[in-house]
């Protein structure tokens, strides 16, 4: 069951946190910080930029790599090829996958016996094909896991479009499906989120926050055309059309349970008494992704890093930074707070 929590926490002083390495590192200097030492605190971890960045380039390669069109011989090698990737899992040292590829290829083998139709076939191979790759050519734990999740999702959509279509060849196919392998272990516990929200700017706009898994995300960053994960978005003003498409979405999926992904937590700060502070416990067993939107449009996203410090991220906006001049005259201010991303 999806549940939220929303906490209110009292702070004294403004919360403030620069963008620009050259403000940063004045405000350190202004503060008394050494900034060689306190620099790699308040930099965004570049965690989830990265991680972006390879999903991207290998979905362009994977794109690239598809053929145009699959006869039902070159199926059986691909569903060769597809058995005997869990193989080549072992000896890379991605065994925790063995068991979610073992099933998928069950799944495809099933579905591709439902219709011998040329785009039933592609469809199979299209979805499946990604998996191959990812293995075979080491793309790393984090971009495995992602591919792997979104080709059973995709391979749910498909069958459960297909067996609501009518045909009569599809109407028991969603029993060939097996989603075990990639649903949540709500087992191993939760880790508490939080989200701060600079008050000066959350009291000039509306502001709405989300929580969103794995499976979602992939969704999300194929809409989006745009840097995402890296904190604030450049021109986040001029990208409203992405952003409704994106915001309606996770909207839709808030209270999604036909399937165990597609987890969304949404905080529309005003239905709260506008809290500065937004805290949600998030299941260990997934990636969780943080989307701020001001006024309705995209403002700031971020891979948020598992039950750790960096669980805790400040939205900002960039202000004028003082001076160290105007900060020995008065205009200093030791009394901010900060918080680590």
């Amino acid at each position: 069951m999806k549940t939220r929590i929303l906490t209110l926490l009292l702070a004294f002083g403004a919360t403030t946190v620069f963008a620009q390495n050259e403000n940063v590192e004045r405000q350190y200097k202004n503060n008394g910080f050494s900034v060689q030492q306190q620099e790699q605190r308040f930099i965004p971890s570049p965690t989830g930029k990265k991680f972006n960045s390879r999903l991207k380039a290998f979905d362009n390669f994977s794109k690239k790599s598809l053929v145009s069109f699959i006869s039902r011989q070159a199926f059986v090698t691909h569903l060769e090829a597809l058995d005997a990737i869990s193989d080549k899992a072992k000896m890379s040292g991605y065994n925790d996958y063995v068991s979610a590829l073992n099933t998928l290829h069950t799944n495809i083998k099933n579905l591709s016996r439902l219709s011998s139709a040329d785009g039933h076939r592609y469809k199979l191979y299209e979805i499946s094909a990604p998996v191959i790759k990812v293995i075979d050519e080491n793309w790393g734990q984090d971009v495995a896991e992602a591919v792997i999740d979104e080709a059973y999702l995709n391979l749910y959509e498909y069958t459960r479009m297909k067996a609501a279509s009518g045909e009569a060849a599809f109407a028991g196919a969603m029993k060939y499906l097996n989603m075990d392998p990639i649903k949540t272990n709500e087992a191993m516990g939760q880790c508490l989120y939080t989200v701060k929200i600079d008050k000066e700017i959350l009291n000039k706009d509306e502001f709405e926050v989300y929580f969103t898994d794995l499976a979602l995300f992939r969704k999300i960053a194929k809409r989006y055309n745009g840097d995402l994960l890296g904190g604030p978005i450049s021109g986040w003003a001029t990208k409203d059309n992405e952003s409704a498409s994106i915001r309606t979405m996770m909207q839709n999926n808030e209270a999604s349970k036909d399937i165990a992904a597609y987890y969304t937590y949404v905080y529309k700060l005003k239905d709260f008494g506008n809290p500065s502070t937004v805290q949600q416990n998030l299941y260990k067993d997934n990636k969780w992704f943080v989307w701020v939107f001001r006024n309705g449009v995209l403002y700031y996203s971020y891979m948020a890093i598992p039950c750790s410090k960096q669980s805790t991220i400040t939205v900002y906006e960039e202000r004028p930074v003082t001076g160290i001049d105007d900060a020995q005259g008065g205009g200093g201010n030791n009394n901010n707070d900060y918080y680590d991303y």
